[in-house]
């Protein structure tokens, strides 16, 4: 808590500068643009970077672009394609990541996307609507027969339409397994080994084109299940309106403005089905935020995120902390919200 009180008081000093000082200077329409897009942020990395350098990585448009985006799609045009260039110099840590998502996810699905019991579940929806077909003969003929009771398993309202199978528990937190969204895919390496083992129908968003290309062969026979890839910067992307049961996000956030990360979820929200989760994963910093050197990504802090989070109308419904990883790496936070 001792960095809380030195950036309140570095806060406080530059609220009295813009107001007061410099309301027509230079340094205050660079502090506008910072604010406009970092609003959570901005304070954070001022106190690691000068004004002019912070505004020139982040905020200056350079032909129609900021160069917080410019800068990080530039890194990955020399990013291959493959689990390699998906998992930086990491590799050997990818079985472990997978691992830690498919246990969090788990929490918050109704049903694993058993075969055998969506079987089940459709020869029982096979043998309501003969029910129906035969309660519309009776009425017909106006006569009545008895009505075959409902197999003891069967509980209508597990099955909808529009929703597909829902078995298992159900309500806030517990999705269906009908569609799954892909937020900064790369070639699928999520998608692959967390989403389609679940989710009857996925798709991918991403602004690297030879990702979304490679993706179609690292899927295998997985890709029968990909309904669309889209080829999008995520600030420029709007899921489609209650489609999805989960909208996945890792290791992409912090590639966004806080303003577009903030726009992008409540975008999200509205493209989910009921009891539909958003899950986030991404690295976090200690305290703070700061910009990576590397790859122009903003890594925020876990109080930073949930100010976001809540600014954007959702409640998060379980927080957890990767394990398995080195300590002398960036923290990695998964989160889910609703």
């Amino acid at each position: 808590m001792e960095f809380l009180g030195a950036h309140l008081a570095f806060r406080s000093r530059w609220q009295k500068t813009d107001e007061k000082l410099c309301r027509h200077s230079m340094s205050f329409i660079l502090h506008q643009a910072l604010r406009n897009d970092f609003f959570e942020s901005y304070l954070y990395l001022l106190e690691r970077e000068p004004l002019v350098k912070l505004y020139a990585l982040t905020s200056q448009v350079i032909d129609g672009e900021i160069q917080f985006y410019a800068r990080s799609r530039n890194f990955y045009k020399d990013v291959p394609a493959t689990e390699e260039g998906m998992m930086g110099d990491f590799l050997e840590l990818s079985d472990t990541d997978i691992a830690s998502s498919r246990q969090f996810l788990r929490k918050f699905i109704g049903m694993q996307n058993d075969v055998n019991l969506q079987q089940q579940l459709q020869r029982q929806l096979n043998e309501l609507n003969l029910q129906q077909q035969l309660q519309r003969q009776v009425v017909n003929q106006q006569s009545q027969i008895p009505q075959p009771p409902l197999p003891n398993c069967v509980n209508v309202q597990r099955y909808n339409s529009e929703t597909g199978f829902c078995g298992g528990d159900q309500g806030p937190g517990k999705a269906c397994t009908g569609y799954a969204l892909d937020c900064g895919s790369g070639i699928g390496r999520v998608s692959k080994n967390v989403l389609l083992p679940i989710f009857d129908n996925i798709e991918l968003v991403d602004m690297m084109e030879p990702f979304l290309e490679e993706a179609q062969n690292y899927l295998e026979e997985g890709v029968d299940k990909v309904e669309a890839l889209y080829c999008y910067n995520l600030q420029e992307f709007t899921p489609v309106m209650k489609k999805y049961d989960v909208i996945w996000m890792q290791w992409v956030s912090g590639y966004l403005t806080d303003k577009d990360f903030l726009e992008f979820l409540r975008r999200c929200k509205s493209g989910l089905r009921q009891n539909g989760v958003i899950i986030l994963k991404d690295n976090v910093a200690r305290d703070g935020c700061r910009l990576d050197p590397i790859d122009n990504c903003l890594i925020r802090d876990i109080f930073i995120l949930r100010s976001i989070i809540y600014k954007a109308g959702f409640t998060i419904l379980s927080e957890q902390k990767q394990d398995g990883f080195p300590e002398t790496l960036t923290p990695i936070w998964m989160i889910a919200m609703q």
